[in-house]
């Protein structure tokens, strides 16, 4: 399939926009390189609350060659694509991934999550939020980090999102997670590993950070600790909280079985969005369970689709 993508790729631009949120700009990316391409990220600046036009004149001047296609995550990226589409209409092609809520015809094809429920001729829904985790990833992943494999096993990895408007644990809650984990870990004499992302409060790390445990492994958001490819890559299962789709979807995109904390108390569209990955059977602990891979498909999809053609001459 890469082979594929290369060649219908070839002698095609690509930008992605940046609005500063990495769990947006993560999204873009991945489905820029399932695209066969090397965008070039162009951060999104704010100017009194609203996105700055970054105009061809500024790119030219900047060195960014004129793109054949743009990727955009969010609502704000998705207002700065608009705007630098606007005045070149239909000499590029324009992907916005999650709703922009506003001027969806803007946008030659929307990349929306089947929680959301809207749906146009444009529009290819999705069971979960794009990803750059294959079998190449973790294989790749357990190269880089080799050093996990001299961790007991069984290995729990934990990943730790924050609380939010759909899901609001506190301090009660993580306590209670944290304690079944360990007691299992030192049960059965193996390991736990805990990936935090930047949305994780400051007293969750340090809950995590005071556990008393032989084989612990913490992993932080900044780069200079971010082993967390590995901590999917050597799990063997995964604990994620149920405050983030990204979080889950990386998860269920992994060879191990999955279990997601505080299920029971996400409302709204996040509700609906794990009840989906619990029917599609991505939870299931089978070993044929399904993998939650979106990115390829939608790659796939939209060369199928005929999507890219304009922007390949």
């Amino acid at each position: 399939m890469a082979e594929r993508l290369e060649t219908h790729a070839a002698g095609t631009r690509c930008w992605v926009l940046d609005d500063g949120r990495p769990g947006h700009t993560g999204q873009s990316l991945a489905l820029a390189q399932a695209l066969g391409r090397s965008p070039a990220q162009t951060p999104v600046q704010t100017l009194t609350g609203a996105p700055c036009l970054l105009d061809l004149k500024t790119a030219a001047d900047a060195g960014l060659p004129e793109p054949g296609l743009i990727i955009a995550c969010g609502r704000r990226a998705a207002e700065a694509s608009r705007r630098i589409r606007r005045p070149r209409p239909g000499l590029w092609t324009a992907i916005q991934i999650l709703d922009p809520r506003e001027h969806r015809q803007a946008f030659d094809w929307l990349i929306v999550p089947r929680h959301d429920r809207i749906s146009a001729p444009h529009i290819i829904r999705i069971d979960g939020a794009l990803n750059a985790v294959s079998d190449a990833y973790l294989s790749d992943a357990g190269d880089r980090y080799r050093e996990l494999r001299d961790l007991p096993c069984p290995r729990r990895s934990l990943l730790l999102g924050g609380p939010g408007r759909y899901c609001r644990w506190r301090k009660t809650e993580l306590a209670g997670w944290l304690g079944r984990l360990c007691d299992r870990t030192r049960q059965d004499r193996g390991s736990l590993l805990i990936a935090w992302s930047r949305r994780t409060p400051d007293w969750a790390v340090e809950a995590c950070r005071a556990l008393n445990l032989p084989n612990k492994l913490l992993v932080g958001w900044k780069p200079s600790q971010n082993a967390y490819p590995g901590v999917l890559a050597y799990a063997d299962r995964l604990y994620v909280t149920a405050d983030s789709v990204n979080l889950v979807s990386e998860a269920c995109a992994c060879r191990a079985p999955v279990s997601v904390l505080g299920r029971a108390m996400a409302s709204g569209k996040l509700r609906r969005f794990l009840d989906a990955v619990e029917r599609a059977g991505y939870l299931s602990d089978a070993a044929d369970r399904p993998r939650l891979r979106e990115t390829e498909r939608v790659a796939e999809a939209l060369i199928r689709r005929g999507a890219l053609l304009a922007s390949a001459i």
